[in-house]
């Protein structure tokens, strides 16, 4: 299978293919791709799945009328679009997609730059999964997977353990609500970090209702309630 990677740049020349440069947008990518000389299987008989769905599913993106074929490959963190039994692209994650997966479970993925922690970060680009969202914050979902590589037990005897995807600890993602500048930040698990990304004035509060209410920040539906809360207090001191 021929692997494709696209290039979305919005009014910017910068590629050339056979001495011709090309504009391409977004909102119309099948116009052009470049191949990559790639298989697009990841690393065949392994165990396990470096896929969110292993098998392209139907998505509408960026709110096109016409379905793709999509999947998301979590090894190279790519959101992949098959055009026919030959050709797949990957779509440019500092272009701006919105993939809604059209199989019934109404999941939505986004691609955003993002930050580890609210300062001193040089912003990356990802696509995240979107959870919860609202005019004051939205939660974003990644998940993740580890690679092990095939082991040969050193005593010969035993069978040699195959290589094997692993799913991994995810990682919510919050928008950015102090500067409004449309990345997200990663929400740390540590209890004393999380409250970090609260005013100092309001850290005392939170950590109260956190502890008193036994919200677990690791768990989406207790972020939004923390979240919700944060808002409300904030909005009342106003």
């Amino acid at each position: 299978m021929r692997f494709l990677v696209f290039l979305a740049l919005t009014g910017i020349s910068c590629l050339t293919i056979s001495g011709q440069v090309q504009d391409i947008t977004n909102s119309s990518f099948d116009q052009f791709v470049y191949e990559i000389k790639r298989d697009n299987k990841l690393n065949p008989g392994s165990e396990g799945s470096g896929f969110i769905y292993e098998d392209f599913v139907q998505a509408s993106v960026n709110n096109s009328s016409k379905l793709k074929m999509v999947r998301f490959n979590l090894v190279d963190d790519k959101i992949e679009v098959r055009v026919n039994e030959e050709e797949v692209l990957q779509l440019l994650k500092n272009e701006k997609f919105e993939v809604r997966i059209m199989n019934g479970s109404n999941r939505i993925f986004r691609t955003f730059s993002f930050c580890k922690k609210k300062s001193k970060c040089k912003p990356r680009n990802s696509f995240f999964e979107e959870l919860y969202l609202s005019d004051d914050f939205s939660i974003y979902f990644k998940e993740k997977v580890t690679y092990y590589r095939a082991k040969t037990n050193l005593t010969g005897y035993d069978e040699r353990e195959p290589a094997k995807f692993v799913p991994a600890k995810g990682k919510y993602y919050i928008t950015n609500f102090i500067s409004r500048t449309g990345e997200l930040f990663e929400i740390p698990d540590n209890e004393e970090k999380f409250l970090e990304m609260f005013d100092e004035k309001h850290v005392e509060a939170m950590s109260s209702f956190i502890t008193s209410n036994n919200f677990d920040i690791e768990n989406s539906a207790d972020l939004v309630i923390v979240f919700t809360n944060y808002f409300q207090m904030i909005s009342e001191k106003k």
